[in-house]
């Protein structure tokens, strides 16, 4: 339980998981997500999570398998062809969201 008279909401953003379908991509590249704790004033609390909606997060996890590779991430391994043209042909700029988070409202 919570402290009773702690109220108001808690924001942590932070990765969702480093793994897409069968693939692992380098934390700093892995997809955001939200969680907001609410505590009531009363000793209750609730937990709310949600990814951040980047249209990359979307396609790939429509699809799941990373489709755009990063600094630190490949969307395919090295060792066969024609994967490593996959890497080669892949975007390079992964559009994560896990660093930072804005007020919109």
């Amino acid at each position: 339980a919570a402290p009773a008279g702690l109220k108001g909401t808690w924001y942590v953003n932070g990765l969702a998981s480093c793994r897409v379908g069968d693939r692992l991509v380098h934390p700093f590249e892995a997809h955001g997500f939200v969680k907001a704790f609410t505590f009531d004033g009363k000793g209750g609390a609730t937990l709310t999570t949600r990814f951040v909606e980047t249209p990359c997060q979307q396609l790939e996890s429509r699809l799941r398998r990373p489709l755009v590779r990063g600094a630190m991430s490949n969307v395919a391994d090295f060792d066969k062809f024609p994967d490593h043209l996959l890497n080669a042909a892949s975007p390079s700029t992964r559009s994560v969201a896990q660093l930072a988070v804005r007020s919109w409202a």
